[in-house]
């Protein structure tokens, strides 16, 4: 198999060839040949240990090209089962850099060869040896040659040590060869004789150490006695010193404080006796940089007034010249030109202008603004309409989710009680919802129903028409009248688990009901409410996308059973769940969650467990669960354990 590869990204080469392992020495057989090779490898196993034959009868619908970011990709082949085999082996290994990236995924490795696999991070000790593709003898033989030279330095070591064994063994021929002639008596004797040698050679060392001449030894009391005058001499000069050294330190302190009190007192007088003339000083200064500034500034001031100035006349002399042309090229425009006089003065023509203004305004803008007020008419009435039309449909689609989501409520028990939202038209809008209906049925005209004098429907309805011209008009309660959720009412109740007696509303069980049953509620309207936000313009399950939701102190006053039906409705509806919860919660999270992560934290040192859940995990977390089972299975399974331990 490695050489139908070639590695195309040499950062990953020592992963690849790692987790490859003995892999890249796969045999790569025709799959008409498959069975025969398996067959041959059966009967010489014991000479072919650890060979491996690629299953090429399943590799056909396994060649396509595999994931850009799985280690599969930076391997190329022509051949495909060769490209089926890696793709089986390393398509699901991500290629990933940091140690956060490692964490994420359930099976990855980094260049350095530390492996994500099975819940666990493994450092894999890298491949001595490269064997995939044509170059991979060029890049080995760095290190074979780097082993060709330790096996040398370990073969003249060797050598080396051969020879010191064999002039050992030399040198002990030659001794028993000489020990053969002699007896054992001679060479205990001979043993002794130099043992005595040794001891008479010690004792005349000792005694040469213990006779001294006698001129050295008075020499040496001489030499005592003036050393240890000069002691005693030592010690009473270090006395001196130690009494002179407190003398100098507290007359030093002594020094310090006079010289700091001295400082202080010339300080305060040099203060007080030039207090003023440092005041006068600084005034003078002050006073002779602000006249400096002052003459800076006046010359700038008054030329910049100066060139506002002749930028204001230009600007006048310009638009003295450029009005009588404008005006008379108004004149001209509109056919009146006979009308305006050009050699006129100023004062003459802008009373001209004056009043041919005032004659626009009252003639031409009238005409126009006769066609805007129809135009504005129009489209409210279009408004008017269109909102008709369209909210019978809207206020039957909230009708129509809210019994969806009952259906889902119906199979979702919580503490013996069934939950699910009663829907009721708001009175306040009945008239509104009524004409709605009509329009949808076409009982009614639409086009006419806003129109002054309308008659076509009853007095009773005719104040929601009223009420919706009145809004409009009005403009505040836009907003209100277009949200068709403000024509309903919505009401969370509890039923028996046979759905036929209702045990209470929400606004009760809120203020009497214990800690879960005042939770299951939210948890209810939240999965609905995040359902409609994610996924309300889906209808085709198929294609919902991401529906995060995420809940700290998840469920924290609810019981088992009710945390898994609220998790279970909250899958239901396709939210992604994020919770942090209680370690108490983990058997019930083990039920419904796909990953886990348990945080511990011992002193200083913080652990992390990361499960990841399939179908298989769950169902079979809650088979052990003994609070999923019914009271009755449970009574019934007890009685037969009893009645078997009893036997």
């Amino acid at each position: 198999m490695c050489e139908l590869v070639e590695v195309i990204d040499e950062r990953w080469v020592e992963a690849a060839e790692t987790l490859l392992g003995a892999a890249r020495d796969a045999l790569v057989v025709d799959p008409a040949d498959a069975q025969q090779a398996i067959g041959l490898l059966r009967k010489r196993r014991r000479d072919f240990p650890g060979t491996q034959i690629v299953n090429t009868t399943k590799t056909r619908g396994d060649w396509q090209e595999p994931d850009a970011t799985s280690l599969a990709a930076i391997i190329a082949t022509d051949d495909i089962h060769a490209r089926a085999f890696v793709n089986r082996r390393l398509n699901t290994v991500r290629r990933v850099e940091t140690e956060r990236e490692l964490l994420q995924y359930d099976r990855a490795v980094t260049e350095d060869c530390l492996y994500s696999s099975g819940g666990s991070i493994e450092n894999r000790r890298p491949a001595q040896v490269h064997r995939l593709g044509k170059e991979a003898s060029r890049k080995n033989l760095p290190m074979l040659e780097e082993r060709v030279a330790e096996q040398e330095r370990t073969l003249e070591q060797t050598s080396t040590q051969a020879n010191r064994l064999k002039d050992l063994i030399a040198d002990i021929q030659r001794f028993l060869e000489i020990a053969a002639g002699r007896s054992l008596a001679d060479l205990e004797r001979a043993r002794q004789d130099a043992g005595e040698g040794v001891a008479q050679i010690q004792d005349n060392i000792r005694s040469l150490e213990g006779e001294r001449p006698v001129e050295i030894r008075e020499r040496l009391e001489a030499l005592k006695v003036d050393l240890a005058a000069y002691e005693e001499e030592l010690e009473e000069d270090e006395r001196t010193q130690r009494v002179t050294g407190h003398h100098v330190g507290s007359a030093s302190e002594k020094l310090a404080v006079a010289q700091e009190e001295f400082a202080k007192a010339e300080a305060s007088f040099a203060e007080r006796d030039t207090l003023a003339e440092l005041a006068r000083e600084d005034a003078l200064r002050d006073f002779a940089y602000l006249m400096e500034e002052h003459r800076k500034v006046v010359p700038a001031v008054r030329n910049a007034a100066q060139e506002q100035a002749a930028r204001a006349r230009a600007r006048v002399t310009q638009l003295l010249g450029q009005a009588p042309q404008k005006a008379y090229a108004y004149a001209h425009d509109a056919g009146i030109v006979e009308q305006f006089d050009k050699e006129a003065p100023h004062e003459v023509q802008l009373a001209w202008l004056e009043k041919q203004l005032g004659a626009i305004i009252t003639n031409t803008l009238g005409e126009y603004r006769e066609q805007a007020e129809e135009a504005r008419a129009s489209i409210e009435t279009s408004l008017k309409t269109d909102m008709l039309v369209k909210l019978h449909d809207r206020l039957e689609g909230a009708k129509r989710q809210i019994r969806n989501i009952n259906r889902s409520l119906q199979m979702r028990p919580f503490h013996g009680e069934l939950y699910r939202f009663e829907v009721k038209p708001d009175r306040f809008f009945a008239e509104i919802v009524e004409i709605a209906r009509l329009v949808q049925l076409n009982s009614i005209d639409v086009s006419t129903l806003f129109d002054e004098g309308a008659n076509e429907i009853e007095p009773s309805l005719m104040k929601g028409v009223e009420r919706i011209k009145r809004m409009i008009d009005e403009g505040e309660n836009v907003e209100q009248i277009s949200d068709y959720r403000n024509y309903l009412q919505f009401e969370l109740l509890t039923t028996t688990l046979d759905g036929e007696r209702v045990t209470s509303d929400y606004a009760k069980r809120q203020g009497s009901g214990s800690g879960g049953e005042k939770q299951v509620p939210f948890y209810i309207a939240m999965a609905c409410a995040m359902a409609n936000v994610c996924h309300g313009a889906e209808d085709n399950r198929e294609r919902l996308g991401f529906g995060i939701i995420l809940f700290d102190e998840a469920f924290n006053a609810l019981d088992g059973g009710n945390v898994n039906s609220c998790l279970a409705l909250l899958r239901e509806f396709n939210l992604q769940v994020l919770a942090c919860a209680p370690i108490e919660k983990l058997g019930v999270f083990m039920e419904q969650m796909d990953t886990v992560l348990s945080i511990r934290r011992v002193g200083t040192t913080t652990m992390l467990y990361a499960d990841y859940l399939k179908d298989e995990g769950r169902r079979k977390f809650r088979e052990a669960n003994p609070a999923n089972e019914p009271f009755d299975l449970f009574k019934e399974r007890f009685a037969k354990d009893d009645a078997l331990a009893q036997s």
